[in-house]
């Protein structure tokens, strides 16, 4: 719920095939900012273009507003 470390992040960083989700990905989903089917989506489709795990939900809300 309170997000990753930098060495958990640095670790699965790239060519990985895992998606990190935290308590404000969670939090945008219950308030209805986000479909949880797009945020998965949206995540996994940044892991594939970039290698990287991580992509917060305030930079999709941001890019996709």
């Amino acid at each position: 719920m309170s997000g990753f470390t930098s060495d958990a992040l640095d670790m699965y960083a790239y060519s990985t095939p895992f998606i990190t989700m935290d308590g404000l990905d969670f939090m945008a989903v219950l308030e209805q900012r986000i479909r949880l089917d797009e945020l998965i989506r949206r995540k996994k489709r940044h892991a594939s273009e970039t290698g990287h795990c991580s992509l917060t939900v305030a930079k999709i809300l941001a890019d996709g507003e």
